[in-house]
């Protein structure tokens, strides 16, 4: 889970470069100090014929520049949808989730929270995509330390601490979970073939790849249209403008996508 975080830093910081910053985004961190901080989620696709490919998605929309938070890579004949952002688990893993996101003039983000259930409901994620695939998830708190002595009316309880341990850094890491039978279990590390999909989807080569990238722009789509406030209007007036770009491209090319038989280049 970990190398996905540092391909998907990687792949936002050098789009950044390579498409002249479009947005004007000043990235303050360097890959290491991305990785491991943020709940994650992987999404593991087989096609039904084996094809030698190597092909990443999502990373060249304007969307990922606006918000790094979703790509996919197709090696052979399996496609990894990998995806990343604070809390995006909590909630479904019964655990206090943001009821608000708010974003200061530092480009920092602050959240109010909500009590969790401390109860375990899925789906985790409140967008739909297709089931044909393993699903492999990860909490991670960033501060989880800090919230144990300023919240611990929250986050101070049994159930979260069964979740996560501490690393030196204070940040809560969870244990890796997949989807089985109706269920969600701990992955074991020694059964390293648990990521291997049950069933196939129903596409073979190029047509396996359109499938993965718009379900990837679907991603896109739901994470960018959640609200962000602000007291500072001119923040809003920025983010409403990405977010249309955003929108619109990816809407184009989903458009686009769906009615044709060419090949994704």
């Amino acid at each position: 889970m970990s190398w996905f975080d540092k391909i998907r830093i990687g792949l936002w910081l050098a789009s950044i470069y390579m498409y002249k910053n479009f947005f004007g985004i000043n990235p303050n961190f360097y890959i290491n100090q991305g990785i491991n901080i943020k709940d994650r989620l992987l999404l593991i696709f087989r096609s039904l014929k084996r094809s030698n490919r190597l092909h990443i998605m999502g990373t060249e929309m304007p969307a990922f520049q606006f918000l790094p938070t979703y790509f996919a890579l197709s090696v052979n004949n399996f496609a990894f949808i990998n995806i990343s952002s604070y809390f995006l688990l909590s909630r479904g893993m019964g655990i206090p989730y943001p009821s608000k996101t708010l974003l200061f003039p530092d480009q920092q983000s602050g959240f109010l929270f909500e009590k969790g259930s401390e109860a375990i409901s899925y789906p985790l994620i409140d967008i739909d995509f297709d089931r044909n695939c393993t699903e492999i998830y990860q909490p991670i708190i960033f501060g989880l330390n800090s919230l144990f002595n300023y919240r611990p009316d929250l986050f101070d309880k049994p159930y979260i601490r069964n979740i996560f341990h501490l690393n030196s850094l204070g940040i809560g890491i969870g244990k890796i979970f997949f989807y089985h039978n109706g269920y969600l279990k701990v992955y074991a590390s020694k059964k390293v073939d648990l990521w291997i999909p049950q069933s196939q989807m129903n596409f073979v080569g190029w047509e396996f790849l359109k499938a993965i990238k718009i379900q990837t722009l679907e991603f896109q789509n739901h994470f960018i249209k959640k609200e962000i406030e602000s007291n500072d209007s001119r923040i809003k007036e920025r983010i409403e403008r990405q977010k249309t770009l955003s929108l619109t491209i990816n809407n184009i090319t989903i458009r686009r996508l769906r009615s044709t038989n060419k090949k994704i280049n």
